[in-house]
């Protein structure tokens, strides 16, 4: 097991060096020490969290090869590019209470068939009930000689052994490779996938069924599984149109479950890459019209690569998405009052800072964190701020501690009922883990094991 004895750094008044920036005071938070989750002779990317009722954390990679293969490569060695990437997925989760790590065990089980990279990650969620439920693209040669790529998903009662890999979209009629990236016959990726509060599993993906001549704008499908993963019903559209084909989707839930929310990055004919929501309140069988979040709208020809974050607790409702455009350029933070229909104006997290992006949203007993990377002088580097108030407000800069070498990046992250956030990042070829707590009366010590 990957252990860790949980000792405590405290930043609750640590200045930050930044580009172009003087010092800031940083907010009270205290962080366990960093925790190395995959191995050292490995290649890992692409890390996802969940958390779990008993308060075991749930991580998942993309295993990209081995540590001394080059920047890139995966299952098949040095000269793929990511478009074609042939790589494996793992899974491990931590004894409960703790950043100890059961050793990792690969999910898929034809090897290289993993499609996935920082920003298109695998998911993971975990149900009420202790199921886990995985899904991934990848990789499946088709009869003709081609290629598509698929959205795989793989259930496990426990997380101690996984049932075999199913695929849940059906299979497209048309030849896409022509207009498709890679040259793929179709595409059904970069997705998401949510459990509600009464167990039913839900999964999302950008599809290439419908998608425009030029390439530009795709589709949203869905399967719904109303018995924990067992079976899910026929996939179906979401939205037919209008979708950036390469921002991955993300989603939340209200605490009915009835109420679902989609973030995603729209497009439109003018070439407008912009941050929607858009939300259920019939358990994600129809859906509303898509609420804009940012303020600029950024217009560019090609795909940002830039998903939009979304997490909820009842009717207040907090995202988080990356904006060239807005001034100044970088990771941004909206919030709802209303159950999503006004959002409050964009807030720049991290305006100092020459380069921010890849934000993530999480909230739990009375505190929202929001965690993205920033470039500083002593590299890519991951920073929060925290919300006690719904949102209105924001605390002030935090750096999260690193391990210290390699650029950190691409965070996720999971709360607490009692406003602990478990965060996972990518650095230095490794996935890594760590705890954080915010001071005072909204998060509770846990115990050092």
């Amino acid at each position: 097991m990957v252990g860790c004895n949980r000792s405590w750094v405290s930043l609750a008044a640590a200045p930050l060096a930044l580009l172009a920036a003087a010092a800031v005071a940083a907010a009270p938070v205290e962080f366990s020490e960093p925790v190395a989750v995959s191995p050292a002779d490995r290649k890992a990317e692409a890390v996802e969290v969940a958390l779990d009722t008993d308060g075991r954390l749930h991580m998942v990679w993309v295993d990209k090869g081995a540590a001394d293969n080059g920047a890139h490569e995966g299952h098949h060695g040095a000269g793929h590019d990511r478009h074609h990437a042939r790589d494996d997925l793992f899974y491990t989760r931590s004894a409960r209470d703790t950043l100890r790590f059961d050793a990792p065990v690969q999910v898929n089980r034809e090897p290289g068939e993993v499609w996935g990279f920082s920003v298109s990650r695998p998911r993971v969620q975990v149900a009420p009930s202790g199921s886990v439920h995985i899904m991934y693209p990848a990789n499946a040669d088709q009869d003709s000689g081609g290629t598509a790529l698929v959205a795989r998903y793989v259930r496990s009662d426990d997380g101690t052994r996984f049932e075999p890999p199913r695929t849940l979209n059906t299979p497209a009629e048309e030849d896409r490779s022509e207009i498709v990236h890679g040259g793929f016959s179709a595409a059904h990726v970069f997705g998401t996938l949510g459990v509600a509060p009464d167990g039913r599993v839900h999964a999302w993906w950008i599809d290439t069924r419908g998608m425009a001549e030029d390439g530009s704008s795709a589709a949203i499908w869905s399967a719904i599984s109303n018995d924990d993963g067992h079976s899910f019903g026929d996939d179906f559209e979401v939205m037919g149109s209008g979708v950036c084909p390469c921002c991955q989707t993300t989603a939340a839930f209200t605490h009915d479950g009835d109420t679902v929310l989609l973030g995603l990055r729209g497009v439109t004919e003018e070439n407008y890459r912009d941050n929607l929501l858009r939300a259920s309140t019939d358990g994600g069988h129809t859906w509303g019209e898509p609420v804009r979040l940012n303020a600029e709208r950024w217009q560019i020809n090609g795909c940002p690569l830039k998903p939009t974050a979304v997490a909820a607790d009842g009717d207040r409702i907090y995202t988080a998405w990356y904006s060239a455009v807005e001034q100044p350029p970088g990771a941004y933070f909206t919030h709802s009052t209303d159950g999503g229909e006004t959002f409050s104006a964009p807030r720049a997290l991290h305006p100092e800072a020459s380069l921010s992006d890849a934000p993530v949203v999480a909230t739990g007993g009375g505190v929202t964190w929001v965690v993205w990377h920033a470039r500083t002088d002593e590299g890519r580097r991951l920073f929060l701020r925290t919300s006690t108030d719904g949102g209105d407000t924001l605390g002030d800069l935090v750096e999260v501690p690193g391990p210290g070498t390699g650029q950190a990046g691409f965070p996720v992250a999971a709360a607490t009922d009692d406003g602990r956030l478990l965060l996972g990042w990518q650095q230095d070829g490794r996935a890594w883990a760590l705890e954080a707590r915010a001071a005072g009366d909204h998060a509770s010590h846990t115990h050092a094991h």
